[in-house]
This record gives structure tokens, C-alpha cells and sequence, in this order.
């Protein structure tokens, strides 16, 4: 199911040296069954980097993995998800 990304904020993992902070995405509905989200190209994603995908509402978090990141017109990214 491919979801529209509703919010993109930064999570900082910690402050221990060469760790970066995860990016987090939001959707409405349950982030465990997302297999593809699409994000606006103004923002940098990485095939093999992993996101963290909550709920709207505060309830579900899951960290996912990107499997590629794909041109999906309109100026969006298509993120896919392993």
C-alpha cells in the first residue's frame, strides 16, 4: 500500500559520535503495513537507510528499511520499503 507522507521530522538517536539522527515520517493508519510512501523530492532519503514511520495519531511506531528510492513524479520521491 502506498501512503501519502503526511509529516517528515528528525529524531535524534543520540549523542554518541558518527550516529545520525533517523528520519521519522508519519501516516494515517498502521505504519507496520506500509510498503512504499512518497515524500517530497526537496527531502534527501538514501537507498538502505532506515526510517522510523509512526501513526498519526501517536499509537504504532516502526522502524523500516528503504529498499530504493524512485522517481514518483510531481516532484515526490517514492520510498519502497523491504
Amino acid at each position: 500500500m502506498v501512503y501519502q507522507q503526511k509529516l517528515i521530522s528528525i529524531c535524534i538517536v543520540g549523542l554518541l559520535p558518527n550516529i545520525h539522527p533517523m528520519k521519522t515520517l508519519t501516516v494515517i493508519g498502521d505504519p507496520h503495513s506500509v510498503s512504499a510512501i512518497m515524500v517530497p523530492q526537496t527531502e534527501e532519503f538514501h537507498d538502505h537507510e532506515v526510517v522510523c514511520i509512526n501513526s498519526s495519531d501517536g499509537s504504532q511506531t516502526v522502524e523500516k528499511k528503504i529498499f530504493r528510492v524512485v522517481d514518483g513524479g510531481e516532484n515526490k520521491w517514492e520510498l519502497q520499503f523491504e
